[in-house]
Formats: structure tokens, sequence, C-alpha cells
């Protein structure tokens, strides 16, 4: 029979991007669960760090790369088949991380879409799937700004891939309950301590409840009560509200009970006219800024085409200059030897002529 910590049941941290994924292996790390040696470290999307094994993440986007997916793992594709080659790579990976002998994890969002793959290799896996909001998990991506190369082109596909991620996690944790814990986000940020206690308890674990505040609110946009966000979801995109409540109700540690009623007619066409005054003020500033980018730019050339002049004047000027000390040198020499002739004279008219 395994025990607590037996290496070939390691915790392993998913869910989609933007979920609180980092915040909750950050808590696990803290815990006393090695998440990794090489992590990858504080961005402009973590402030903190990622809390991801880079061993990990050079895998996944090896996988991704023969299957010509994003590296970040931007797709609905599924099944995803493995290459042999990289299937040898994980389970040495594997081997490696289980010769160490002692509770050990990892966190990457990415595992989200290689769930199959992983318990084929790791079948005593225990795993923890977070999850969030779409609206929210839309809008950090957004405000993150790193992956616009692909969302940009298509503002649906961050919903896309919120519904793929997401029903993932939430088929595989129906089909495997006893080795699964699913968590919101909501109820993570509230109450770190009991995400511990709830962890421990289910899987069998002896772990260390954080000491420090780990959770930094200004790090993490969540919506009020009062967003008109859900509604409209509810209204637009009914699939993620039904599947944001199927989650809420499998969850170990779900989110306060809500209810999304559609957004009417009305409460759209005000929810419209509301965000265009919003964005009428920032759109009057960009463009202000654009004004003043162009007469920067205008006035930096300008600038430089005068240094640009000033120099081929320095190197006029110094051309002359070395000439004028040439000049003196040589003036200087026939001085000198001008001085010198009074002196020899004399000694010239004295000097005794040779007899014959």
């Amino acid at each position: 029979m395994s025990t607590p910590h037996d290496p070939t049941q390691p915790i392993i941290l998913a869910g989609m991007h933007r979920s609180g994924t980092s915040l909750a292996a950050s808590i696990m790390q803290a815990a006393g669960i090695d998440v990794g040696e090489r992590l990858l470290g504080a961005d402009i999307g973590n402030a903190r760090g990622h809390f991801e094994d880079l061993d990990f993440i050079d895998l996944h986007k090896k996988i991704f790369q023969s299957l010509s997916i994003h590296w970040n793992g931007w797709t609905t594709q599924h099944p995803l088949n493995v290459p042999e080659n990289l299937r040898l790579q994980a389970q040495q990976l594997i081997t490696q991380k289980q010769s160490r002998g002692h509770l050990w994890g990892w966190k990457d969002p990415r595992t989200t879409i290689l769930l199959d793959f992983w318990h084929a290799l790791l079948p005593n896996a225990r795993y923890v799937f977070l999850f969030r909001p779409p609206w929210e998990v839309v809008d950090s991506l957004y405000r993150r700004a790193t992956d616009i190369d692909v969302l940009d082109a298509n503002p649906r596909l961050a919903v896309d891939y919120w519904l793929h991620y997401n029903q993932q996690a939430f088929h595989f944790a129906r089909r495997h309950p006893e080795r699964c814990l699913l968590i919101s986000n909501d109820a993570l940020v509230a109450d770190p301590a009991q995400f511990v206690r709830t962890l421990a308890q289910k899987f069998q674990l002896t772990l260390t409840a954080p000491t420090t505040q780990l959770y930094d609110p200004a790090l993490m946009h969540r919506e009020s009560s009062l967003s008109p966000w859900p509604a409209v979801f509810a209204r637009l995109l009914p699939d993620t509200t039904a599947l944001l409540a199927q989650l809420a109700s499998l969850a170990d540690l779900p989110s306060p009970p809500q209810s999304f009623t559609p957004a009417t007619d009305d409460a759209l066409d005000h929810l419209l006219i509301n965000l265009w005054f919003q964005t009428a003020p920032s759109q009057r500033e960009n463009w202000t800024l654009g004004r003043r980018v162009d007469t920067l730019e205008l006035e930096l050339y300008n600038r430089k085409q005068q240094t640009a002049q000033s120099e081929i004047q320095s190197a006029a000027l110094e051309t002359e200059l070395h000439a004028q000390r040439l000049l003196n040198s040589q003036l200087r020499a026939d001085l000198d030897h001008a001085n010198r002739a009074p002196v020899m004279l004399p000694r010239l008219i004295t000097k005794p002529f040779a007899k014959e």
C-alpha cells in the first residue's frame, strides 16, 4: 500500500491560465510540497513568480512543438497524441523526480490538456485543479498582454480556451474523484489555510500551514458583486456559465453560490452605451498621446539632424585646428632657428681662418 509521501504519488497542480494556480503553488510549496528546484521566475504576469518547474515546462513546450501547437498550450485540440520519444523523456523526468524520495509535484496550466498522457505515466498521482470565472480569466489575459499575438486575432479564442481547459479538468475530476481536489479561486483567496487543510485531509498528507501572508489582493483583479459581466456571459456565452456552475457543484471548495441571470436587451444596450462613454475619454487621451509621440519623434529627428550637422562642423574645426597646430609648430621651429642665429654669428666672425 502506498504511503502518504510515496514518491509515486506526486501532487499535480493544473487549471486554466490566470486561474490562481501560481498562488496555489506558492501555498503548496510553503506547506512542504517540493514543486521543483528550477522554477520560472517573476515577470509582468506574476510579480511573485510562477512557481512552475522549468523541467516540465520545457517538456510540454517540446510536446506542443511536435504537434504544431502554440508553446503556451493555446489549443482546443483533443486528444493530444504525444510522440514516443517525448513519452520516454517524460518517464525519465518522473524517475529523476521520484529519486528524491519525498513529497513532490509540479504546477503548470498546460498539464490540464495533457491529463490523459500524465495519468498513463503516473496512475497514482493526485491532482489539484483551480477554476475561476471566465470573465475574470479573459480580463486577466488581456491585462497581462503576453499572449496578444494569439488572442488579438480573435478575442473569442480566450473564451474557447477557458472552456476547453475547464472541460478537461471537470471531466477528469469526475472520472477520478478520489484523486482530484477541485478548488475555486475565490475559495483559495478567501482562506488559503483552509486550502491546505483540505489538501492534507483529502490526500492524507502531513503539511505545514503557511505562517506568512502569501496573497496580495493588489496582484489579482476580481470583479465585484455588482459587475455586469456575469449577466453578459450568461446571455451571450451561456456555455461558460453552465460549465462554471458544474465546476462549483463538483468542487471540494466552491465559490459562494451565484445565480447567472442573462442580461436583458435593455441591460446590454445600457452596458454598451456606458462602455462607449467610458472608452471615449481613453480614446481622446490615446489620440492626444499619439500626437505627443509624433511631436517628440519629429523633435528627436531634428535633434539628430542638428547633431549630425554639428558633428560635421566639429570634424571641420578639428581638421582646421590640426592644420593650425602644424603651422604653429613650423613657425616655432623657424623662430627658434632665427633666435639661434645672433649667437652663432659672432663665433663665425671671430673664428680664425685656416692658413693656406
